[in-house]
């Protein structure tokens, strides 16, 4: 993860300790299993929406990047907080970041009627259960 130093001029750098185990942890515990090796156990960001979003961002992995689509496809809730870590971000991430939501926009648009129809399937599947 590109990381600036703490006596850097830039105000908004990432923090040094949203390493991509963090990240993938924090994934898992949302329930987003994209990445592997992912555990739900330990110090996770799902509570800090802002650092989560910018950290997946800004990571050198792919798949942390990448991970970004899944998240929003999953929490969409999360959106409202895309405007805050994108400031947090320098230019190449920030680029990332607009790509993937987008992205992920895009997605949820495009397949809006099937991800609906999965969710009714499941919340019936529970219901059935009882």
């Amino acid at each position: 993860m590109k990381r600036t130093d703490k006596n850097s001029s830039n105000p908004t750098a990432i923090s040094p300790i949203v390493t991509g185990e963090r990240l993938a942890n924090s994934l898992q515990a949302l329930g987003i299993k994209f990445i592997m090796g992912g555990e739900s156990s330990g110090e996770t960001l799902q509570q800090e929406p802002i650092n989560l979003i910018s950290g997946l961002a800004a990571s050198n992995e792919a798949r942390l990047r990448l991970a970004l689509i899944p998240l929003f496809l999953e929490h969409p809730e999360f959106a409202r907080h895309v405007r805050a870590a994108a400031q947090k971000l320098n230019a190449s991430a920030r680029i990332t970041l607009q790509c993937y939501y987008s992205a992920a926009i895009w997605l949820q648009q495009e397949y809006r009627s099937r991800l609906m129809l999965k969710k009714i399937c499941v919340c019936w599947q529970n219901v059935i259960k009882f």
